[in-house]
């Protein structure tokens, strides 16, 4: 047994883990044809009306909102690891703490919505969201229960108008 994998035994021995799934970093919908002209109709629409009000920096604001979109409409998900330890919350390689995070709150409607969100201390990366995938909601509450309060919270606008676009 060589050093790295003592020190791998003994983060797992101090730090064990409550349970562990993957699931896509984000919920990916196909993009159809149709999608893509009411896309570039949308902002079509909104870059006549900037340069019809001579309002030149807002035409620029819409082109390139309009690129970033249809960049990440391309994007499809990578598959992330997610875990829940005595310690805090694991993404990928990163530890969210227990101390730093305030509550959480399970959506739950499927097929659509079945994801875990926690509220951060942190201002910067307020929510931390996590697909569920195929967990047991009901395994995951019992879980963060002992660690964190429930609290209920609201979808935001944002993403209820991501998933109503299927982006």
């Amino acid at each position: 047994m060589d050093t790295h994998d003592d020190q791998k035994q003994a983060r797992e021995t101090a730090d064990p883990v409550l349970v562990k799934w993957q699931a896509p970093e984000f919920s990916y919908s196909p993009k159809s044809a149709n999608w893509y002209f009411w896309l570039f109709f949308g902002a079509a629409l909104l870059l006549g009306f900037a340069f019809y009000t001579k309002n030149y920096s807002f035409g620029l604001i819409i082109l390139l909102s309009f690129v970033l979109v249809f960049v990440w409409s391309k994007k499809t998900p990578r598959i992330i690891d997610f875990a829940f330890t005595k310690q805090g919350i694991v993404i990928g390689k990163k530890l969210y703490r227990f101390g730093e995070l305030e509550s959480f709150w399970i959506f739950y409607e499927p097929p659509e919505i079945k994801e875990v969100s926690v509220k951060s201390r942190k201002k910067i990366l307020h929510y931390l969201k996590m697909p569920l995938e195929g967990e047991s909601p009901a395994r995951i509450r019992k879980i963060l229960v002992e660690y964190l309060p429930e609290i209920e919270q609201e979808e935001s606008i944002f993403d209820s108008l991501a998933r109503l676009a299927k982006f």
